[in-house]
């Protein structure tokens, strides 16, 4: 995700997304592309805020080797590393309905993680919405909690 001011001095949000494959050589290639592309952009767009993503979980493959090499370059380059959804359960199909893929339920919860931190670094507070109220119009259930988000020198609050 990048975080830059787009025109008349207005924050905008680009989503770059990195694609994850399980290992070897190609995973290495995966890191070394992100590298590259972090270098490019930083150098093309100074001020621009970087947030570097985890990758989500997925079902059957092992994103650790790719998420330490992620987190090292968001360290190394001082970008601001996101962790929310670290602890979702792949292989449950409400959580990611294919494995992969979040489910509408799963999206809204991570975007509830990650709009404090984002709006954090555009200068912006989070605007409090009501809470969700269920058919019957009683509360709903709280979300899970998510794993927080670290800048270039531990969690942003």
């Amino acid at each position: 995700m990048v975080l830059s001011s787009a025109a008349q001095g207005q924050p905008g949000v680009h989503r770059q997304t990195l694609t994850a494959v399980p290992s070897g050589p190609s995973l290495q290639l995966t890191a070394r592309t992100a590298l590259h592309r972090c270098l490019r952009l930083q150098a093309a767009f100074p001020t621009t805020k970087f947030v570097l993503w985890r990758l989500l979980p997925r079902e059957g493959l092992d994103m650790e080797p790719v998420n330490l090499a992620y987190q090292a370059l968001a360290v190394q380059r001082g970008l601001t590393w996101i962790t929310c959804g670290s602890d979702l359960d792949a292989s449950n199909p409400a959580v990611l309905y294919d494995g992969t893929h979040p489910t509408p339920a799963t999206q809204t919860q991570l975007l509830r993680c990650l709009a404090p931190t984002v709006y954090k670094l555009v200068g912006r507070s989070v605007r409090r919405q009501a809470a969700p109220r269920g058919a019957d119009g009683s509360a709903a259930p709280a979300p899970a909690p998510m794993a927080a988000a670290e800048g270039p020198t531990g969690a942003i609050s």
